[in-house]
């Protein structure tokens, strides 16, 4: 789906102007900081929140907006998280940060100004504070760019890693799949379906089925909704070899390092979502 990307810059530099690096030497000073999980979880939820709320460039605001309008003709977009401690060697980050789903402009001027400063503010999540914390990157040097990509209403997403994450055999590749939008397969939220395939065999192993009810769609309103399941079973033997031959070009176009791909089906059309490489845990 088309987007456009708010860099890294654009966070340092409004960061800077705020006097992030301020706020967060006094937020370490605070006593029982480094001792107190609690007392960071307090502290971190209170720095999220201011800057959830901070002034932002009327002029950079402007420049989004126009570019939603001119670009991706103001549809709904997911305004997505891509921090510079992801990917890393040993450290992969995914899923610690936040996606803000289906923001509409008909929400108002401020709507992906708020999302923006959302996503910034994940640096400061909990789990990302302390994952990077127990892998020893350094906090105050972590940057967050923003994709804004336009929202798919999909019929079925999930992840792919172009191996066997469990052997690490390579000519495997791992499915994992959900009813409609995929934000709780990314996640981790409840069981998905899961398949292993061979692309030597052509054989597809059900590792689990998803027993769920319910399924997320894009509100028209804004945001995501939750209706009734009317398919259980979401991978078919054809869709399963379909995304695995996407995988296997995409993996290709990575110098053939195995890949971690989300991706959504929407009617006929498989669509990546986001592409990174796959870090064994």
């Amino acid at each position: 789906p088309d987007g456009f990307c708010l860099p890294f810059g654009a966070y340092a530099n409004a960061m800077a102007q705020w006097g992030l690096a301020e706020k967060m030497a006094r937020m370490q000073q605070l006593p029982g900081f480094d001792s107190d999980p609690a007392v960071r979880r307090g502290a971190l939820a209170r720095l999220r929140a201011e800057i959830e709320h901070m002034p932002l460039d009327a002029s950079l605001t402007r420049s989004w907006q126009q570019r939603w309008a001119s670009q991706l003709k103001n549809a709904g977009v997911f305004v997505r998280s891509s921090s510079s401690s992801e990917d890393l060697p040993g450290f992969s980050g995914a899923g610690l940060y936040t996606t803000v789903p289906n923001v509409q402009a008909s929400s108002g001027e401020q709507a992906l100004p708020d999302a923006v400063r959302k996503v910034w503010a994940s640096v400061f999540n909990f789990e990302a504070w302390e994952a990077r914390r127990a892998a020893g990157i350094t906090q105050d040097a972590v940057a967050m760019a923003v994709l804004v990509q336009k929202a798919v209403d999909s019929d079925a997403s999930g992840v792919m890693i172009t191996r066997d994450p469990f052997t690490d055999a390579p000519h495997s590749v791992f499915i994992a799949a959900k009813r409609g939008i995929g934000i709780r397969v990314v996640e981790g939220q409840r069981v998905a379906e899961q398949v292993l395939y061979s692309r030597w065999s052509k054989a597809a192993q059900v590792l689990s089925r998803s027993a769920e009810d319910t399924e997320l769609r894009l509100d028209p309103q804004g945001g995501v909704r939750e209706v009734a399941v009317t398919q259980r079973v979401v991978l078919t033997d054809d869709l399963v070899k379909r995304l695995a031959d996407v995988g296997a070009a995409v993996q290709a176009r990575f110098s053939a390092q195995p890949q971690d791909i989300e991706w959504a089906v929407k009617g006929e059309n498989i669509l990546v979502l986001q592409s990174r490489p796959f870090v064994q845990k």
